[in-house]
Order: C-alpha cells, then sequence, then structure tokens
C-alpha cells in the first residue's frame, strides 16, 4: 500500500470520528502540501529511518530559512 493511501484511511478512521472539523482540514492541508508531495508514492514497508530522517531534515531546515 502507498503512503499517500495509508494517509487517506488514517484520516478516514482515526482522525475524522474524534477531532474537530478545523483540525481535520488542517491535518488533510499538511498532509496534500507537505507530507505527499514527498513520501506519498512510498510503499508502507520503503519508508524505513533513513528515508523520514531525510524527509524531516529537510522539512526543518526549510522552517529555520523561514525564520
Amino acid at each position: 500500500m502507498k503512503y499517500k493511501n495509508w494517509l487517506t484511511e488514517w484520516i478516514d478512521t482515526c482522525i475524522k470520528p474524534f477531532m474537530k472539523e478545523r483540525t481535520i482540514i488542517k491535518y488533510n492541508t499538511l498532509i496534500k502540501t507537505k507530507i505527499i508531495p514527498v513520501l506519498g508514492e512510498y510503499e508502507l514497508g520503503e519508508l524505513k529511518l533513513p528515508v523520514l530522517q531525510r524527509f524531516i531534515s529537510d522539512l526543518t531546515g526549510n522552517m529555520r530559512q523561514a525564520l
């Protein structure tokens, strides 16, 4: 299963039943703009520590540049 498909299922089953609409919208926006463009096509089994660490480093590096 691709990570983007898993994220959709996660939102539907774990987030929507328990969170406010505003939170769901924010999560969906972050998933669509930040996570799926970089990690969405990975199969779940491919998401290993080096891939995730590079994603986090790139994300936090971009945040530092914005400050």
